[in-house]
């Protein structure tokens, strides 16, 4: 059964940060953590980090299995 959520832990605290990926945030509201308060900032500029630190795992994984990167079309 597929997570419909997105877990990290505050870079400041520890405390870990869910984001219910069956109601999402809006773009532009703000993620904060609820342990110390801090902000990560808008929700648009978080997805796409972890999107690019997801590829960037990806990447790593492609290469250990088959030696060479993939490659990321847009779309």
């Amino acid at each position: 059964m597929a997570e419909d959520r997105i877990t990290f832990k505050c870079t400041d605290c520890g405390h870990a940060v869910v984001i219910d990926q069956s109601k999402p945030p809006k773009d532009d509201d703000i993620l904060k953590c609820f342990g110390c308060g801090r902000e990560f900032g808008p929700y648009k500029t978080v997805k796409a980090a972890m999107i690019k630190a997801g590829k960037s795992e990806i990447e790593k994984m492609v290469f250990k299995a088959f030696g060479k990167k993939p490659v990321w079309k847009k779309g």
